[in-house]
């Protein structure tokens, strides 16, 4: 009951009174077993309530009081990742420096760094994230996981668009000597990385250096060979490609890792299409990226794959403006993953492939009205914070006053001109709609 009585004063805001009950509830429990575990969880409802002050506070007072729990080691991670997500960099690097200087030999210290580093990188806290990168590759060398984290620094560096300081640490882990795990380990996300940058040569002699190194029955190297003739793309004649990517893909027939490696290929295939001035030359790089995935689909054992290269597909037939197939490819991957990260963004494309097939005459308008409205509805009322939804509502208050329904615009306008700033290029254009839509309707 105390901990419920705590938490339901944080919930009502009356910080007082949960002050109050948890001395109380400190000075009655705090001898009895299971106490720090009941505090934790009074201590989540602090951070989902926003009361950052007592939940510092009570991550202090346990570690402080409790010391040599094993459970203390989680409450000061916890403090580190609360200030870095906060963006308390100071306090952070702070809390983080009393954490390696009291638990550094904690058995699962160096999971909590990597739980705090992932937090970092997800919340934009990036100097805390590569300076947890650096202190583990320096302090613990010899770390199951520590090459990963090399890997992740690198990579991190790439994609913040620091070149310079990826090109040093990949030259520092080259001067080393290593197992050919560690040069997979590394070098698969790391030439990854540099083949999605556009970094197609640097990649492909990394590449080479996990290939030279690695054991022959490493199914990672799936992976590798596959980024490796994706780094060749831009450069090598597209039948050649075909035949190398369908040799790795029957060496690779029944490894599990060659779905990866396909991803990467149909990524960086679309990529160079992107940057072809040939529209015959893209064109190319399309099909080759459709063709990889649709021989790759039946490997597929989960639904989070199979939506990812239907949406890759989508996004091909779009460049290729064929419209039905895009619209029928971005169907299939919502289907099989409602939740997909740009499934917003897919009901606007899928309603606007039709909406073009009906411009060019390919389908009538009573054919497709009914899935141009789904598709934007569906994002309207199920994906309210993609970027896409401003303009699905503006779409959908001009279906509605082109019908001649006005009224059943309205709570779409109402939304718009709510969410909408005042000088929005498109306020006045709709209210202006509204009026006109209003004279002579027949509700």
């Amino acid at each position: 009951m105390g901990v419920d009585e705590v938490a339901g004063y944080i919930h009502l805001n009356t910080m007082d009174k949960a002050a109050e009950k948890l001395e109380q509830f400190w000075a009655r429990y705090s001898g009895r077993e299971g106490f720090i575990e009941k505090v934790r969880s009074i201590n989540e409802t602090c951070w989902q309530s926003k009361h950052y002050d007592l939940y510092f506070s009570i991550c202090r007072r346990v570690v402080e009081a409790f010391p040599v729990h094993p459970l203390s080691v989680g409450m000061l991670a916890d403090e580190v990742a609360g200030y870095a997500i906060l963006k308390e960099t100071e306090k952070s690097l702070e809390k983080l420096n009393q954490l390696w200087e009291w638990y550094r030999t904690a058995p699962d210290f160096v999971d909590k760094l990597l739980n705090i580093k992932k937090l970092c990188w997800w919340n934009e806290s990036y100097e805390l994230h590569f300076a947890i990168c650096e202190r583990i590759a320096q302090e613990f060398p010899d770390d199951a996981q520590t090459i990963q984290v090399r890997a992740d620094e690198v990579t991190g560096y790439l994609a913040r668009g620091d070149m310079e300081k990826a090109e040093a640490l990949v030259q520092r882990f080259l001067s080393e000597p290593h197992t050919g795990d560690a040069y997979v380990t590394f070098v698969n996300p790391v030439a990854n990385t540099y083949n999605l940058k556009g970094f197609y040569q640097t990649a492909d002699a990394l590449y080479q250096y996990a290939l030279d190194y690695a054991d022959a029955d490493d199914g990672r190297l799936a992976i590798t060979k596959m980024g490796q003739l994706a780094s060749r793309i831009a450069t090598t004649d597209p039948n050649v490609m075909q035949q190398q990517f369908d040799r790795v893909l029957a060496d690779y027939a029944d490894d599990p890792n060659v779905v990866k490696g396909v991803f990467l290929a149909a990524e960086v295939h679309y990529f160079v299409g992107q940057k072809r001035r040939d529209a015959d030359a893209a064109s190319s790089d399309y099909t080759g990226g459709i063709r990889l995935l649709e021989e790759t689909l039946p490997k597929m054992e989960n639904d989070h794959d199979r939506s990812e290269a239907y949406y890759i597909m989508g996004l091909y037939y779009w460049q290729l403006k064929d419209w039905l197939a895009s619209a029928s490819a971005l169907m299939d991957s919502v289907a099989a993953n409602s939740r997909h990260q740009h499934a917003g963004s897919m009901h606007w494309m899928i309603s606007s492939c039709y909406e073009r097939l009906q411009r060019e005459g390919a389908v009538s308008a009573e054919e497709v009205a009914p899935v141009i409205e789904w598709g934007y509805q569906t994002l309207f009322e199920e994906y309210p914070n993609s970027r896409d939804v401003e303009y699905a509502a503006i779409r959908l208050i001009e279906l509605n006053l082109a019908r001649g329904k006005p009224v059943s615009s309205l709570y779409y306008i109402h939304w718009f001109l709510n969410r909408s700033e005042f000088d929005h290029p498109q306020r006045e254009q709709i209210i202006q709609q509204l009026i006109a839509g209003m004279e002579g309707c027949d509700q």
